[in-house]
């Protein structure tokens, strides 16, 4: 069979289309060593830097590297691997070593700036983030000058290279020399692009976690009393949730409600990239990274006609590239983010002539002005582009222009694409199932049009899956081995669906995923959960069923004792025979209601294009009477079909929809027969309607309230069910209070929306 194409008779079950190798070896691929930090094998320890820091040692000194630049993250490990890199690379006389200065934080855009502007010939990267108690990923990284990749022999030959253990005495460990920073660039910078920060229009904050760069640059260089741009101050909020959740929409809130209450737009400094949010009626919103590249680029356009060069990311949205092919007359020229650094091809361009240069990435906009000084080549430190972004900002809110539809408008312009990613950890031994099931798909909406294995990088650490999907839509499945991760990413083109609908699609994708990788293997350990769990439930409805039994017959008869409420049970329900024929009746109706209950479910959810199992259905119907009837007001019955049917996969917005309509029927029918059963009680019990006390009085009161309030409740359902208007005002007024919120996350309207599936 062929790699792009699916046979319609093989199933799942039958045979498996794709096997994947899940090791991922420990050397140099793309310029780039991954693994985790442990004492096992085919890990990063200092055993295994020291022993790859004498192969780099060897293989500058074969290429006549002498000036070195080592940059660290600025917790232990990476402090102490790049002391280990320093005093093994330092040995060497020959070989003028410095680190990049730590106390100014970690950042690794940065250091390549400053390297590229200081003649160095080899830059080493650590990169270690502790995000995980129990594992910490190292990235290595090693250039060469003009942070130009290892070539391919280059790599070859370091992998094959035999590593040993460097000893070294303590009478041998130098005291590593710094390479010290100063603000001529980020000045240069700041006058290139003729922004004045005390003459600012707005007031614009930013919060960056991990450097101090930016920080330090304004304090030293500004008046922060007059000055409109200043740092948001750390606090141990911030700081603590950073470390304990990786949920953007949490962290922005924090940083948000840090911000001064005078300040229209903050910047979140994140990992070499750039987020933005701007005030808008006390609230912010935040600005996806792909809406941030359609503001950036309107703004070019209108301000910005005369500029000549593009570098434009492959791994960039097509849109992108037709969008600056249409609108300005420049060399556009496109690079691979996985194999290229854009700053090699900045200096090629700068080396010629000094022009303005705009970079786009796949999430990233740069834009990197002409130097007045030749010498010097911006690079994408986000310290630097963060100005820029201020201009842009200015602009638009100096002229009242409304952010959010000029970005709306461009999305009308072009062949805009829908974008979501979604990560989730997945054991190595379930990829093979999950990428199987997903490529053998029988829904219409996502049928694999044809599926490719595409791999920019070359990289043994990553399994990328591209699948096709009709109309040019489709979605990638990249698996990053030393995380054990899997991202999905679907790419849902403008023309073929609205906002509402992508994100409809994006969402049943994942629950298709989330279930694949839940039931795909089910292990001794799942398989003894689930008895454990079965039993309790079990056990609980049988205790329950006792005390009913114990307390009900203990108090019914006279001589009742434990021993003996079995017996009268039986002499009570099945000694006469007319008991037993009416104690099989109520059976029989209980099952016959849960049958009936259970095909009327089906038929609603059938209705609105959702698939469903007897047996799911019948267990939740089951369920949800037990727990109506052993529940106060009979409240657990809904929330029991909500959990029960949510656990098996099925989409909240169509369970919502069904209990509904559900719950009109019932209505109806309750409505019935208190209309069909009063008449009949004013000829067989006309007694109780003789008010002669104050209990028949409050009977009859209660007896027609319950039929009035039937009554509206009935009319509440048809009305919201009908009128569609009604039903978007109270959906947006549950949206706008759950957006004063200010305790928990921050989302957009449209994503809170998203959240309830409306």
């Amino acid at each position: 069979m062929k790699l792009g194409q699916i046979s319609a008779k093989t199933t799942f079950e039958e045979q498996k289309f794709i096997f994947f190798n899940q090791d991922f070896p420990l050397e140099i691929t793309n310029s780039k060593i991954i693994g985790f930090i442990s004492n096992q094998s085919n890990s990063i320890n200092e055993s295994y830097i020291s022993s790859i820091g004498l192969v780099i040692a060897e293989f500058l000194k074969q290429n006549n590297l002498k000036k070195i630049l080592i940059n660290n993250s600025d917790n232990n490990f990476g402090i102490a691997f790049g002391l280990i890199f320093y005093n093994i690379l330092a040995h060497n006389s020959e070989i003028k070593v410095e680190i990049f200065d730590e106390s100014w934080g970690y950042s690794q855009k940065l250091a390549h700036h400053y390297f590229i502007n200081n003649d160095f010939d080899f830059f080493i990267n650590i990169e270690v983030n502790l995000t995980d108690k129990n594992s910490s990923l190292a990235i290595l990284s090693f250039f060469k000058k003009n942070l130009t990749f290892l070539s391919a022999d280059d790599e070859k030959l370091i992998n094959k290279a035999e590593k040993c253990p460097f000893l070294s005495q303590n009478s041998q460990i130098k005291k590593p020399k710094k390479f010290r920073i100063n603000w001529n660039d980020i000045i240069e910078f700041q006058k290139s692009i003729n922004l004045d920060l005390q003459k600012l229009e707005k007031f614009y904050q930013f919060y960056e976690p991990e450097s101090t760069f930016l920080t330090n640059f304004l304090k030293r260089n500004f008046d922060l009393k007059t000055a409109k741009f200043l740092p948001i101050r750390k606090n141990a909020p911030i700081e603590n949730i950073m470390k304990k959740i990786s949920d953007n929409s949490i962290i922005w809130k924090k940083i948000t409600t840090s911000a001064k209450f005078k300040t229209n737009v903050v910047f979140w400094l994140k990992q070499n990239k750039i987020l933005a949010g701007f005030r808008k009626n006390f609230n912010f919103n935040i600005i996806k990274e792909k809406d941030l590249q359609l503001l950036f680029l309107d703004y070019l356009r209108k301000n910005w006609q005369n500029g000549r060069h593009f570098l434009i990311s492959k791994q960039s949205d097509s849109y992108i590239f037709e969008f600056v092919q249409k609108n300005f007359n420049a060399k556009i020229k496109s690079f691979c983010e996985y194999t290229e650094n854009p700053e090699t091809e900045i200096i090629k361009i700068q080396s010629q002539e000094q022009q303005e240069i705009v970079i786009i990435m796949e999430k990233s906009f740069y834009f990197i002005p002409k130097s007045a000084e030749k010498s010097t080549v911006f690079g994408l430190s986000s310290h630097f582009s963060v100005l820029w972004y201020i201009k842009v900002f200015d602009f638009y809110l100096k002229n009242n222009q409304n952010i959010l539809e000029i970005i709306q408008t461009i999305k009308t312009e072009i062949n805009y694409v829908f974008h979501h990613k979604f990560k989730l950890k997945i054991d190595p031994v379930k990829l093979d199932n999950i990428i199987n099931l997903l490529i053998s798909e029988k829904d219409g909406e996502f049928k694999p049009q044809g599926f490719k294995i595409k791999n920019f990088s070359n990289d043994k650490n990553v399994i990328n899956l591209k699948v096709n999907l009709k109309k040019k839509d489709f979605y990638t499945l990249t698996y990053f081995k030393p995380k054990k991760q899997l991202t999905l990413s679907t790419n849902f083109l403008a023309k073929n669906h609205t906002e509402k609908q992508a994100v409809f699609l994006e969402n049943s994708l994942i629950d298709k995923i989330r279930l694949v990788n839940k039931d795909s293997i089910l292990t001794k350990t799942n398989q003894k959960k689930n008895i454990i769990k079965f039993s309790c439930f079990i056990t609980t409805i049988i205790v329950i069923l006792i005390i009913l039994f114990y307390n009900f017959y203990n108090s019914s008869f006279s001589d009742g004792s434990t021993t003996r409420i079995f017996e009268k049970f039986y002499e009570f329900f099945f000694k006469p025979r007319k008991n037993r024929l009416v104690f099989l009746g109520v059976f029989g109706h209980f099952l016959l209601w849960n049958i009936s209950t259970t095909f009327q479910l089906r038929q609603i959810f059938k209705n609105q294009g959702i698939k469903t199992k007897f047996r799911h259905l019948f267990i939740g119907t089951f369920i949800a009477l037990f727990m109506q009837f052993s529940t106060p007001f009979s409240f657990g019955g809904e929330i029991s079909y909500y959990w029960y049917l949510q656990r098996k996969q099925y989409p909240l917005k169509n369970i919502s929809a069904t209990l509904t309509y559900n719950a009109l029927l019932h209505q109806v029918f309750n409505l019935l027969i208190a209309i069909i059963f009063l008449p009949v009680g004013f000829v067989f019990y006309p007694e109780l309607f003789v008010f002669d006390s104050w209990e028949k009085i409050a009977f009859f009161t209660w007896l027609i309230t319950n039929i009035i309030l039937n009554v509206f409740v009935l009319l509440i359902i048809i009305i919201i069910s009908l009128w569609k208007k009604l039903q978007y005002s109270l959906i947006k007024m549950l949206v706008w209070l759950l957006n004063l919120n200010f305790f928990k996350k921050m989302r957009t309207k449209k994503e809170l929306n998203t959240v309830f599936n409306f």
